[in-house]
């Protein structure tokens, strides 16, 4: 379910196509990346553009994609970025994405903190407080996340560092029944 950037944007740096990638994020709304021939021209979400928009687009996981070839597009309201920089960061990104979706398998399923393994010694950031109450066994990871006021990759990281140190586990994960 979870994908890095990386994959979709590499192949047409590579291919030096010429289009606008558009993303529509689970969390934070709509996103694109303007190319020119395999170099980004441009990068914006709903709030930011540039390198603002570059960071928040590198940490997207649950998000729907489409690419449209064209010769033009307007874009003089939106800063550009470094094809290379943004690369190197979607690269950064594409490993810490792949380990999370090893651990999670989607935003539907269900965690719960095994509350017999908490104890006095291990201390909690405020965040991560905030998670290890929120695995509740009932609440979805898109509940979790939604109201926690975190971004996605915070909330997915902190479930995996849990679940990886054996303070939280899988507790549900609805099956998908395909028709045949």
């Amino acid at each position: 379910m979870y994908k890095a950037l990386h994959s979709i944007v590499h192949p047409l740096v590579e291919k030096k196509q010429t289009g606008i990638m558009r993303l529509v994020h689970d969390y934070q709304g709509k996103g694109a990346i303007y190319l020119k021939e395999g170099e980004i021209e441009g990068i914006q979400t709903m709030e930011f553009s540039g390198a603002q928009a570059a960071r928040r687009l590198a940490a997207w996981m649950s998000f729907t994609d489409e690419f449209l070839p064209t010769h033009y597009a307007n874009i003089s309201e939106v800063r550009g970025v470094e094809t290379d920089g943004f690369m190197e960061l979607l690269e950064r990104m594409a490993p810490l994405i792949a380990d999370i979706a090893r651990v999670i398998p989607g935003n539907e399923a269900i965690f719960k903190t095994l509350a017999h393994r908490l104890n006095g010694e291990r201390s909690f950031t405020q965040k991560e407080l905030q998670i290890v109450m929120a695995l509740d066994g009932h609440a979805t990871v898109k509940e979790v996340v939604r109201e926690s006021g975190m971004t996605e990759f915070e909330v997915l990281y902190i479930i995996k560092k849990f679940c990886d140190s054996g303070l939280s586990e899988l507790w549900y994960m609805p099956t998908v029944e395909l028709s045949a």
